[in-house]
Parts: structure tokens; C-alpha cells; sequence
């Protein structure tokens, strides 16, 4: 959240000689962005297939789905801030360091999210399937 401590990282970047290669790395990234914008949806929707099609549970995980989105949308527009920071690295306005960390204060936020829903998604279904099998496996009682 320091604009002063964001322009000495930068100031020492440009000392080594390795702020293309940081440039590059923020380029590559938005890969990375990509492929967690497929797979955070992907695995929370594949975890509610465990579930009932019209239960509450597995809508909760088609929510848990859109909402995972958020990570890599917050981490897309936080490495376009930077982009606009790293124009004039030693010199960009302050209020950019604030916005920039706060896009990446939402997006570790989000990952978590998705990370827990994932967990307790499963946890759930694992406990749902077993008390479903408990079910069938009883012999019927006869009144």
C-alpha cells in the first residue's frame, strides 16, 4: 500500500537491469489469470455435481463458481494498474499504489474463497454421498 516502497522495488528493478524481465513476467501472468478464470469455476461447478441438480448445495456451488471469477478479474485489472505505474516507475501518482494493492488485497481474498468452497464442497459431498449410502444400505423395516 506505500507508493514510496512500490518505487524503490521499481528503482531497484531498473538498478539491476531486470525491469523488462519484471515487465515480461507481468505479461506472462495474465496466462495465469487465464487458466484460474477456467479453473476455479470449473472444479467448484464439478464439485456440485455431487450434489442434488435442484438442492441448495449445489447451488451454492454454481455461486461459489461466479464468485471465484472475482480473483481473476481483480488480478487482470491489478496488473493493469501496474502497467500504468510501471510507465513511469520512480514517479507514478501515490493514489495508484493504494488502488493497486487493494486489487490484490480482493484478489489473495477471492482465491481463498474459492479455496474453502472447494474444501468444504467436497467435505460436504463426501458427507452427503456416505449418509446417502447408509440410507440404501438399511434394510427396510416392515411396520
Amino acid at each position: 500500500f506505500s507508493a514510496d516502497q512500490l518505487r524503490g522495488w521499481y528503482a531497484e528493478l531498473l538498478r539491476m537491469g531486470t525491469f523488462d524481465t519484471y515487465i515480461g513476467t507481468q505479461i506472462i501472468d495474465f496466462a495465469f489469470i487465464a487458466t484460474v478464470a477456467v479453473l476455479h469455476p470449473a472444479v467448484l461447478l464439478l464439485i456440485g455435481r455431487a450434489f442434488d441438480a435442484a438442492g441448495r448445495a449445489r447451488k451454492a456451488m454454481a455461486g461459489a463458481a461466479a464468485l471465484s471469477l472475482l480473483a481473476p478479474a481483480a488480478d487482470a485489472v491489478e496488473n493493469l494498474v501496474s502497467f500504468v505505474m510501471l510507465a513511469q516507475p520512480t514517479d507514478f501518482p501515490a493514489p495508484l499504489a493504494l488502488v493497486y494493492s487493494s486489487l490484490a488485497a480482493v484478489k489473495f481474498a477471492m482465491f481463498t474463497f474459492a479455496y474453502l468452497a472447494a474444501l468444504v464442497g467436497v467435505a460436504a459431498a463426501v458427507w452427503s454421498i456416505a449418509a446417502r449410502r447408509v440410507r440404501l444400505a438399511r434394510p427396510a423395516r416392515i411396520a
